[in-house]
C-alpha cells in the first residue's frame, strides 16, 4: 500500500477537529462512541488506582478520565484513565 497518499496531520490540525481523533504519527483514527460498559470500565480502574494510594506516603495524585494527552506534535492520544502522581504545581 502506498502511504504517500493517505494525509499527515499534525497537532495544529487535531485542535481543529470537532469529532473524536487520535492521532498517531501524523496518521489520523476516529474514536468509536463509548458505551455504558466502557464508561463503568474506566470507573472501576480509576477507583481501584485511588484505593491503591499509599496514604502513608506524601504526595499528591489526580485521577483523569478521557483526558487528551499530546505527547508530541505528531501524536494524541485519549487516555482511558490517567494518574498524574507528584505534582508540583498544576
Amino acid at each position: 500500500m502506498d502511504t504517500s497518499l493517505i494525509p499527515r496531520y499534525t497537532y495544529a490540525d487535531y485542535e481543529l477537529w470537532k469529532e473524536d481523533w487520535e492521532l498517531i504519527h501524523n496518521y489520523l483514527y476516529q474514536l468509536l462512541p463509548a458505551k455504558w460498559q466502557h464508561n463503568r470500565m474506566q470507573l472501576n480502574v480509576a477507583t481501584k488506582a485511588i484505593g491503591n494510594f499509599d496514604k502513608n506516603r506524601n504526595y499528591d495524585a489526580l485521577v483523569f478520565t478521557a483526558l487528551d494527552w499530546e505527547i508530541n506534535n505528531d501524536t494524541v492520544v485519549r487516555s482511558n484513565v490517567m494518574i498524574v502522581c507528584d505534582i508540583i504545581e498544576f
